[in-house]
């Protein structure tokens, strides 16, 4: 709702980290101003993963 509507997204890199895993992408949302016009916004989103017992599991995540 605070970006508005997702329209794509495309993988950009892993960055090189120890212990865990630096996903990034970049994502377009569209949304309407207060003019009526259309708006596009690009943010990034980084997905953060590690490894407990073998299995792949989320630390955090979220755009910046």
């Amino acid at each position: 709702q605070q970006f508005g509507e997702l329209k794509s997204y495309s993988y950009l890199a892993e960055l090189q980290t120890p212990m865990v895993r630096n996903l990034i992408w970049k994502v377009k949302f569209e949304r309407k101003g207060s003019s009526g016009k259309m708006i596009g916004q690009e943010i990034l989103f980084r997905l953060v993963t590690g490894s407990s017992d073998g299995k792949t599991v989320v630390l955090g995540f979220g755009f910046f």
